[in-house]
This record gives C-alpha cells, sequence and structure tokens, in this order.
C-alpha cells in the first residue's frame, strides 16, 4: 500500500512542475507575440476580413 502512495505523490510532483512549465511557455510565447504584433501595423479593417453573413433564401 505504501508503493501507491509513493507513486500518488511522484505523480502529484511531476504534474506541479508540468503545469507550471507549459503556463511559463504560454505566457512567453503571449510576451513574443505582442512585441512582434506591435512592430508591424494593421491598416486592413476588421469589416474586410471577417466572413460574409450567411443569408437563407
Amino acid at each position: 500500500m505504501t508503493w501507491v502512495l509513493v507513486l500518488g505523490a511522484v505523480w502529484t510532483v511531476l504534474a506541479v512542475l508540468l503545469a507550471l512549465v507549459v503556463g511559463r511557455a504560454v505566457r512567453t510565447a503571449d510576451r513574443r507575440q505582442a512585441a512582434d504584433a506591435a512592430l508591424v501595423p494593421d491598416f486592413v479593417p476588421a469589416e474586410w476580413t471577417a466572413a460574409p453573413p450567411v443569408t437563407r433564401q
């Protein structure tokens, strides 16, 4: 029974570490994307890139 508790504790520690690594990677990617987006201005209006409305006949 002790090995189940040890395995559960190891699993929990690894899951927490993996969650922290993934969270940091997402934050880093968001920062890079925000920094890259600021360099190139977007002059296309949002209405031009939106999908046309669906009309039923």
